[in-house]
Parts: C-alpha cells; sequence; structure tokens
C-alpha cells in the first residue's frame, strides 16, 4: 500500500546503526578472522557457553525462534545499572562481574541493548587482572591498529548489524578457569520530550539469575503487535480538525486521486475517505515521483486560489513500501523534480514501510524539502508506529522559529527551526566566549497561527553552576557533552545532503575533531579497546548499511534532535531579529518624557491636562475585591477596568488598597487582556495565549502589539491610535504589609470616541479648569487654591505624586493639585458610581 497525505496544517526521525562487538580468546586460545567480516574461526575446540539469549532464523528467514543458552558453569555475580540524567542528558552505566566456577575456560559474553540515538562514550573490561580501557579513533586508524593485533594473534573482532529500536552492543571474551571477568559500558544520550513527557528505555538482559541486580532508573517494557495501515490512516483521518484539508493520492504503477483538490475534514468527507483507503489494494509498481508531482500540484493550486490560510502550513506524507519501478526511477532526478516544483510553504514527510525501500534517498529528499523520514517497521506494531507519528505532528504550535544570541556565544547548533509541535522541545546548545556575559540574553522570534511573537530570555549564568553543586548525582561538564551530541547530530544530517564530495569530507572532518575530543563512538570513529601492558585490543565499531542508511542523523518529531537542512543551516555571523519586532525602550507615547494620565498605588490618580498644562491629582479608597471602571468607550468598544486588593494588613490604622489585576477588553477586535502579577493572559475568542513577567517578550496580534520588559512593564499598543503601560510593583515576598501590585498609564492622546468615560476616560475630553487665590495653607510647604471645574469650586492642594516610569522603587515627582474627598467635583458623581460587577464590563453611563 503506497498512500500520498496532502494536508493544509503542518508535519518530523533517524536510523543511527547498532553494532555488535566479539572478542576473542585472551589467553590460550587464538580466534583467527578478517576485519569487518562477520565470521569467526574458533581454535582449539573449547566449551562455548553464551548465556545471552539469541534469536535465531529458520533456513527460510520466515520464522524466529528463541533460546536461552545458560550454563551452570558460569555465574553472574552481579548486575548493575546506574543512570545519572542531568537536564535531559542521561549517562548509564552497565556493569556487571561474571564468574567461571569451572576449571576449563568458558566464554563469555557481555550483551547490553542501548536506545538508538545514544553514543557509547567509554567501555572497559577486566579479564584476570588485566584491564582494558576504550579509547576513540578514526575508524581507520582503529582499523589498522586492530589488524596490528590481529596479526599477532591476540584478538578478534566482529561487526554485525542487530535490532531496529535498540543498538545491540556486544563483547565475547574467554574467562580462564576459575577467574573473573567484568565490564562495564558508558553511553550517553539526549532524552526527547514527545507528547509532554520524557522517556528512558533500559532493557535489562543478563541472561541468567543474577545475585545482585541493580537499577537506578525508570524502564520501559515494550510489546508487540501485529495491526496495519488501514485502520492507522481510520484513525489519523478521525482526528482531523474541522479547519483541516486533506487529499488522499494512492500510488503504484497508475496514480489515484480519491479527490484532486483538497476539501474541508468535515464528518462525509472523513467517512467517505475512510471507505476510499478500505478498498486500496496492494499492486505492483511504484511511481513515487509523478504521485509527489501531483501532490505538490494540488497544494499550490489551492494556494494560488487562495484557499488556504496564509498563516497555515501546508505538507505531504508519502507512505511508500518500496523503491520507485514505474515512470522515473532514477532517484537522483526524482530528487531534483521534485526540488524543482516544491514551494517554500510546504514540507515532505517519507514513511517507509519495511526495509524494501531506499531510506538514504526518503531522507535526502525529506531533508531538503523541510520534512523528515522515518521508518515504520513492517508487522511489528505498523499501526501503532503510524498513529504515533501523526499524534506528535497533530497539533502544530509555531512556525519559523529562530533563536538569536550575542556574540558572546560561539558554535552555536542548529538555531533555526521550521516548526515546534505541541508536546515536543527545542534544545540549542552553544559554547560562551572567554568572557562570561552577566545574564546571558536570547531572543527568539517565532509566527504562530494568529501571532508574531518575539521571547527575551535572560539567564543567569552562574544559577545553574550553583544548583548542579548542590546534587550529590550529576553529570561532570555534561552541557558540553550535550553540545557535542547535538552538533555530531546534525552534521550527520548535513552529510546526508552534502552536494559533492569535497563537502562529504569536510563535514566528516569536523565530525571526527568533535568525536576524538569528547570520545563518542559515531559512524566516522571507533573505540580501542585496549590494555597496554599486553598489547591486546578489541575493536568497537559502527557499521555501514546502504539499505538502512548509514551515517544517519534525522530526527524523530519530539523525540530526536531536529537536523539542520540546506534550508536551515547557521550562518556564521550573529543573526539579527528581525528590524520591525525590535521593541524601543520605551513607546512614544508613553516616554519617560511625555506627560500621561497614570493610576499608581493606594490608588492615586495623576489625571493630565495637556491644553492647560496641569496634573490633577485625586485617591480613591475601594474595598479589597471590588473593580473601578477606568475607561468604557461603548463606541470604539473598548473597557478598561480595574480589581482592587488589600494590603497583607492594616498600616497606622488604615489598610491600603491597590490594583492587583488589570482588564483589557477590546470588543470590535474580539480580544481581552488580563494582567495580573504572576502573568499576562490574552483571549480571542476560545483561544487563549499565556504570556510570563519573568520573560522579555513581544506579541502581535491582529494589529494589536503586547511588548513584556522582564519583571518591569507591559506595553499594548492597538494600532496606531493607543498604547497602555502596566508596570509591575515587586515587594519582599516577606514584607509584613504590602503586596505586589500594579500601576496603570495612557497616553492622553489616545483616540477615543466623544463617549468615552470612567474615572480616566472621561477627562479623555479635557475640561475647562482654572485655578486661582493660591495662597499659603496650613502646610508652608504645600500652597493651596482654589479650582473652578464642571462647575463646581472646590479647594485644591499644591502636592507630589509618583510617576514610576523611570523606576518603580523612587520614582519621579510629580507637582500636581490635589482635591481631596475622592475627588468629589472633579470626577462625575461619587467613586463608587464607577464599580462595574465584571473585568470587562463597561460603564452603566447615560
Amino acid at each position: 500500500m503506497k498512500l500520498l497525505i496532502l494536508c493544509a496544517w503542518l508535519f518530523l526521525v533517524p536510523e543511527i546503526q547498532s553494532f555488535e562487538i566479539i572478542a576473542g580468546d585472551f589467553s590460550d586460545v587464538s580466534p583467527v578472522g578478517t576485519p569487518g567480516s562477520d565470521k569467526i574461526v574458533d581454535g582449539p575446540s573449547v566449551n562455548i557457553n553464551k548465556y545471552e539469549r539469541r534469536q535465531k532464523r529458520s533456513d527460510d528467514n520466515s520464522k524466529e525462534e528463541e533460546e536461552d543458552h545458560i550454563d551452570e558453569h558460569i555465574t553472574i555475580h552481579s548486575y548493575k545499572v546506574k543512570s545519572i540524567i542531568t537536564s535531559r542528558f542521561a549517562e548509564t552505566v552497565f556493569s556487571t562481574k561474571v564468574v567461571n566456577k569451572d576449571l576449563s575456560p568458558q566464554n563469555v559474553v557481555f550483551n547490553v541493548e542501548i536506545p538508538k540515538g545514544a553514543y557509547i562514550s567509554n567501555f572497559t573490561m577486566t579479564v584476570n587482572d588485566i584491564t582494558f580501557v576504550g579509547s576513540v579513533h578514526e575508524t581507520n586508524v582503529a582499523r589498522k591498529l586492530y589488524a596490528e593485533a590481529l596479526a599477532q594473534g591476540k584478538a578478534a573482532g566482529i561487526l554485525r548489524t542487530s535490532a531496529h529500536e535498540m543498538e545491540s552492543f556486544k563483547a565475547e571474551v574467554n574467562v580462564p578457569g576459575g577467574s573473573k571477568v567484568s565490564f562495564e559500558l558508558y553511553c550517553q544520550e539526549l532524552l526527547q520530550r514527545r507528547l509532554g513527557f520524557y522517556e528512558q528505555t533500559i532493557i535489562l538482559h543478563p541472561g541468567s539469575l543474577v545475585k545482585q541486580l541493580q537499577v537506578h532508573s525508570i524502564i520501559f517494557l515494550a510489546t508487540l503487535c501485529t495491526q496495519w495501515t488501514v485502520e492507522a490512516m481510520a484513525t489519523i483521518l478521525s482526528d482531523l480538525r474541522p479547519e483541516d484539508q486533506f487529499t488522499i493520492i494512492d500510488f503504484n504503477h497508475n496514480i489515484r486521486f480519491w479527490n484532486q483538490h483538497l476539501v474541508p475534514a468535515t464528518p462525509n468527507q472523513i467517512e467517505d475517505a475512510k471507505k476510499y483507503i478500505e478498498k486500496i489494494q496492494p499492486s505492483g509498481g511504484t511511481n513515487i515521483n509523478e504521485a509527489v508531482l501531483s501532490a505538490i500540484y494540488i497544494l499550490t493550486e489551492a494556494n494560488n486560489l487562495g484557499l488556504l490560510d496564509p498563516r497555515s502550513v501546508s505538507f505531504i506524507i508519502m507512505v511508500s513500501d518500496g523503491d520507485p519501478t514505474v515512470g522515473e526511477i532514477k532517484l537522483s532526478n526524482i530528487q531534483r523534480n521534485v526540488r524543482r516544483k516544491m514551494q517554500e510553504d510546504i514540507s515532505l514527510f517519507c514513511l517507509g514501510i519495511g526495509f524494501d525501500v531506499d531510506y538514504d534517498f526518503l531522507e535526502r529528499i525529506a531533508l531538503e524539502n523541510r520534512g523528515i523520514a522515518r521508518r515504520i517497521i513492517a508487522n511489528v506494531n505498523a499501526s501503532s508506529q503510524l498513529k504515533d507519528f501523526y499524534e506528535e505532528v497533530a497539533t502544530p504550535l509555531l512556525r519559523k522559529i529562530d533563536i538569536h544570541y550575542g556574540d558572546d556565544v560561539t558554535d552555536v547548533t542548529q538555531s533555526s527551526f521550521d516548526k515546534y509541535f505541541s508536546g515536543s522541545e527545542i534544545i540549542v546548545a552553544g559554547k560562551l566566549a572567554e568572557k562570561k556575559p552577566s545574564p546571558l540574553q536570547c531572543l527568539v522570534t517565532a509566527s504562530s497561527a494568529n501571532d508574531d511573537l518575539m521571547f527575551q530570555v535572560d539567564s543567569p549564568i552562574d544559577e545553574l553552576d550553583k544548583i548542579l553543586a548542590k546534587q550529590k548525582y550529576v553529570l561532570p561538564e555534561f552541557a558540553k557533552q550535550l553540545w557535542a551530541y547535538l552538533t555530531i547530530n546534525q552534521l550527520l544530517s548535513e552529510r546526508v545532503l552534502a552536494q559533492s564530495a569535497l563537502q562529504k569530507r569536510n563535514i566528516t572532518s569536523r565530525i571526527l575533531a568533535i568525536a576524538l575530543v569528547h570520545q563518542l563512538i559515531t559512524p566516522v570513529t571507533a573505540m580501542m579497546v585496549e590494555n597496554d601492558e599486553t598489547g591486546q585490543r578489541l575493536l568497537a565499531d559502527s557499521p555501514k548499511s546502504t539499505r538502512n542508511g548509514c551515517c544517519t542523523g534525522t530526527p524523530i518529531i519530539g523525540k530526536k534532535t531536529p537536523a539542520i537542512p540546506t534550508w536551515a543551516k547557521k550562518s556564521y555571523s550573529t543573526p539579527q531579529p528581525p528590524q520591525q519586532l525590535i521593541r524601543p525602550e520605551v513607546d512614544s507615547k508613553v516616554g519617560m518624557n511625555v506627560p500621561v494620565t497614570s493610576v499608581e498605588n493606594d490608588p492615586h490618580f495623576i489625571i493630565h491636562l495637556p491644553k492647560s498644562k496641569q496634573d490633577i491629582c485625586f485617591n480613591v479608597n475601594p474595598q479589597p475585591g471590588k473593580i473601578l471602571n477606568l475607561v468604557s468607550d461603548p463606541i470604539k468598544g473598548i473597557a478598561i477596568n480595574g480589581k482592587i486588593i488589600g494590603g497583607k494588613q492594616t498600616k497606622n490604622g488604615k489598610l491600603n488598597t491597590y490594583f492587583g489585576t488589570i482588564g483589557l477588553h477590546f470588543t470590535n477586535l474580539n480580544l481581552s487582556f488580563e494582567i495580573n502579577t504572576e502573568k499576562i493572559r490574552l483571549k480571542d475568542g476560545q483561544r487563549k495565549t499565556l504570556l510570563w513577567w519573568s520573560e522579555s517578550s513581544i506579541l502581535t496580534h491582529a494589529g494589536v502589539v503586547v511588548s513584556v520588559q522582564r519583571n518591569t512593564n507591559v506595553t499594548i499598543t492597538v494600532g496606531e491610535d493607543m498604547v497602555f503601560l502596566i508596570l509591575l510593583h515587586r515587594v519582599w515576598k516577606n514584607h509584613p504589609t504590602n503586596v505586589d501590585f500594579l500601576g496603570f498609564y495612557a497616553s492622553p492622546k489616545n483616540n477615543f470616541s466623544t463617549s468615552v468615560h470612567g474615572l480616566i476616560g472621561q477627562f479623555i475630553h479635557e475640561p475647562e479648569v482654572n485655578v486661582y487665590d493660591i495662597h499659603q495653607g496650613s502646610d508652608p510647604d504645600k500652597p493651596q487654591a482654589t479650582m473652578e471645574v464642571k462647575g463646581h469650586r472646590i479647594t485644591v492642594t499644591r502636592g507630589l505624586q509618583k510617576d514610576y516610569r523611570t523606576g518603580t522603587v523612587n520614582g519621579t515627582d510629580v507637582q500636581c493639585w490635589f482635591i481631596h474627598n475622592s475627588g468629589k467635583g472633579f470626577i462625575d458623581g461619587h467613586f463608587k458610581d464607577y464599580l462595574v460587577p465584571h473585568l470587562y464590563s463597561f460603564l452603566n453611563h447615560p
């Protein structure tokens, strides 16, 4: 069955080869073999008893049988697994001690299965007090050294591909009678976040009873079932959302379309698609070229006709169980044809079923077109594998993610990513310059279905060191190994896409240099396990398989580190964020030197009157839990309200009150904001977006720009007409009376309608104010005067209030005329007339 699924939203995997090591006799028996071959000729006859479980194929390769080979002369004294995970990076150590109780020599096999993607970093073995220590060399160098030892009859080895989902490390050694042998294997891997969880898999396989079995980690046991593609496809179709568009192309020697156009994922269309899939029957031929080009045409046509949302992500999923045999069959030509027709906003994902497909080809063509390849193991839970793939890509959250560091960070791993899916994660590593920055700054830009985002993350670089110093079990300098792990994987992917032999050699040289420094076994390095005193040597190496893909670094969506395809390679100069996303220090309408209207502290109002060039102040004293309307403009559809919180306890017989939450509602935009001292929440209909005070960020949504300055302020700019600034006041957590609170600032130039009202809104249209009869009051520093405003004649006092835009500790003094009695005579009515029931309520004002 061969299928192409076309979807107008989103869809990312690797096959790192396993290897097997068999070490020959180290005493009297000297096996003879050829390096790189898969045969061993034993010397004098010995009783070989292997305590591992083997899988043997029948002559017709159609049936697998399992046998346990356990010998009573061999005792496993201990089998220990210790795994230390430091910030997702795991180092696992497998160690075992075996005793030969018999008087005659016995062959013992040390067999460990490690996850694909894990790198072996060290191996030691002690036989009869002779210790063999591993060191990593370039593959050809290691094989030459190994051959020299082999010629002397001191060691023999074999390389062999093993399991599908795990890599098998195997070392076989002859143990003299009454002797002991111990093995210790170190491997390192980056645990990947998949569907919101991290999973570490450790296979325990001692093969016999163990006196001491210790495991310090989490173990997952796998089970197998035999389901197939139709069931998986039906499940995937059922999970499509109404806003998704899709079609299906069935290809063998011919191309057949379920529908020649993208259609919405309605219940009727999904049901019809399921019936179509059930009727597909396997037949001869595989016309990959025409199928993929047809899929590209359908998506391109839909985009040109304006049927696709410009922010949607289009992709093609190709499912095939064989190589091309019909039409264009030359792989390089297919690759070129697809590259020429593919649009920049389309991704191609290739799922190869079984081992009859050229996985290298699928990997190359996917990586070139913003996708990845994944092998589906036929008849081994294939249905589940397909459904798992879909679940990982079913919820795209971001696209075009770029992560920018300054010049104080070098050798950054992949920092541009085409897509980010729910439940996955993005990991970037780099090297700090000699002069460590404090803090380390990172700028992240991305786009979602509705928003353009920019986050600035400031991280104190010494904080992690302090945390790790307090931990008993951590990997020393784990970040260096993590960087090497990521870089090698990404270079392996670049190697797959290399267009020339020179490019491939250059990339290989870079991989080799890193692997040698960090002592990791890769497809271009091998581990030499040797004893300096005896000159005995063992060889650990990764094999090359043309069908499985040599040297892959391809990622698994949500599980493996994303690779660097040609369209996402890091530039060697420090990238800069897009100019339109660079935030000015302060918006010009609420800049430090611009007089504004504000509400601060207990709530103190400062109303700026630009025509008379005066500032008028008043206080109100509402009860905690009450909501005050600040701005209400029913014509423009804007309501701004503040919810009151109280201090922890009374101070001088009075309980201070503050704004703990500010709500802004824009009816015409179907948009609302809820800002409190912990987070900023944006709600667009049923959709919610959270921003946090702990991170600097910018979000652009429907013409509204939300700019967060870390733990300082948030600016909300609505088109060219309006701007609002909310300040965050943090207090000492253990302060006996004070609490965190918010301040609100608005430009008097905000373009409201003539119907605007509210405690602040009513002054957008400035009233006529006349201040006269200025004279000395009871306090010589606070003169008094008479003010005429709105038909009232009231006594006012000259005083100072604070504008905290320059700093929330000391602020800036603002001279104003203070109106007593909660602004009576200056505001319309009483301040209690401005109480509203909800955070987004409009003021009921005639």
